[in-house]
């Protein structure tokens, strides 16, 4: 999961975040830390240190090559938490490959910062060695702003650098709490978030959350696990019955904390959820639908007969990714997961559904397992079209409509072009 990191310099902001498990670190720079009302920068750099022992970052001011390298010296010195931070170019453009180079080569932990392309980022990786930690700040936020999708760089340095055990990309300039969902699912190691927006973060502990959230599986679990695709969204909801169960539980185990919980529930600090997981079905080829023949409506028309399973790679999936789910909310403090007894068992999976029809007239360049081509037409029939779900052969996890849509202007621009062809 990614590690989230404060982006603070203010030593009264920062003994209270550095007590939040979520928290596991901290960056500064110098502009913060000016902002923050220091006189003298090493002393209230060290003053910080006095505060919190999680893992730090100290920029260097210098721009040149000797200046960079001193005060970089000098930094490492005042703690072993400390990470020196450099930017990947100076004030003129020029890349500060030599001083990257030195540094690491002498064991010092780096934040190489300012960078906004995968090819910087192969630069940085060229210059390094494989033991010592290096952490490579991506600003998203700022190519964002200018209009450029953070993410394929984001995607391709996080590639880059799967070969450095030693080496974390961490994302950094942070617009909103959604950044670290993305961060999340892109798998970057790390994100460094403002105050502001890690009390919002904070806010997706179910317990207390105002609204859904959304986690879905990112592609290095997918691999690893061998699961499908999957995301669990996660309401709070206000249920006397589900209160008074957990009152109940935990008077009869510790009747004192039992006390303090119902306190919390009646002054509204503690509020219970539903937790939903949509997971991707698989194509399975005995699900299918048919006319039954035995079975006929009042018109004397055979009613449709559905056959439909789930898969052992389906269960799969849902006891992966709600264990990977669970040790998020350990992770991050926001939370404990009870699973039921139960939740693994396949025939109580069997009963559980969607709300999405999928299906039936799947897609595919042969007649004999499919019922339209690819551009959606029924084979041998050359004028009827079909659009919609049920031309999908597998189900994805989150909601169809936009590639519905997408489908049905895709086949709309298809039939015009056929007929002013």
């Amino acid at each position: 999961m990614t590690k989230v990191f404060c982006d603070i310099a203010d030593i009264k902001s920062i003994k209270k975040f550095t007590k939040k498990k979520i928290v596991r670190g901290f960056t500064t720079n110098p502009s913060l830390i000016r902002k923050a009302g220091a006189k003298n920068y090493s002393e209230y750099c060290k003053n910080i240190l006095k505060i919190t022992k999680k893992p730090i970052s100290f920029e260097v001011f210098a721009d040149d090559y000797k200046n960079i390298i001193n005060q970089a010296l000098k930094i490492k010195d005042w703690g072993n938490q400390i990470y020196v931070k450099i930017p990947v170019t100076n004030s003129k453009g020029i890349f500060l490959g030599k001083a990257i180079k030195y540094l690491n080569s002498k064991n010092i932990k780096l934040n190489i910062t300012a960078v906004y392309t995968a090819r910087q980022t192969n630069q940085i990786l060229k210059k390094i060695n494989k033991k010592t930690k290096l952490i490579i700040s991506i600003f998203a936020g700022r190519m964002a702003d200018k209009g450029k999708d953070p993410i394929p760089e984001i995607k391709k340095s996080i590639k880059l650098a799967k070969k450095f055990k030693n080496v974390e990309i961490l994302w950094a300039s942070v617009r909103e709490p959604y950044n670290y969902l993305q961060a999340n699912q892109v798998g970057c190691q790390i994100i460094t978030v403002p105050p502001a927006i890690i009390e919002k973060i904070l806010g997706y502990n179910f317990l207390n959350y105002e609204g859904p959230l959304h986690f879905a599986s990112r592609d290095k679990l997918i691999k690893e696990k061998k699961i499908l695709s999957a995301a669990i969204y996660m309401n709070a909801k206000e249920d006397n019955k589900i209160y008074k169960e957990i009152i109940k539980d935990i008077l009869c185990i510790a009747p004192e904390y039992g006390k303090k919980i119902a306190r919390s529930i009646f002054q509204k600090d503690l509020k219970c959820g539903n937790i939903f997981m949509n997971l991707e079905e698989p194509p399975i080829k005995n699900n299918k639908i048919i006319l039954d023949s035995n079975n006929k409506d009042k018109f004397n028309i055979p009613r449709i007969k559905l056959f439909y399973k789930k898969s052992n790679e389906s269960l799969l999936t849902a006891k992966n990714f709600l264990e990977e789910f669970a040790n998020f909310c350990i992770e991050q403090d926001v939370g404990r997961i009870a699973l039921k007894k139960n939740i693994y068992d396949l025939k109580s999976f069997e009963n559980m559904g969607g709300y999405h029809h999928l299906g039936g007239t799947r897609v595919g360049k042969n007649k004999l397992n499919s019922v339209v081509n690819e551009s959606l037409r029924v084979h041998e029939i050359n004028n009827l079209f079909v659009s919609g779900s049920s031309t999908f052969f597998t189900g994805g996890y989150t909601n169809p409509t936009y590639s519905i849509i997408q489908l049905s202007l895709r086949l709309a621009h298809k039939i015009s072009d056929d007929i002013n062809s």
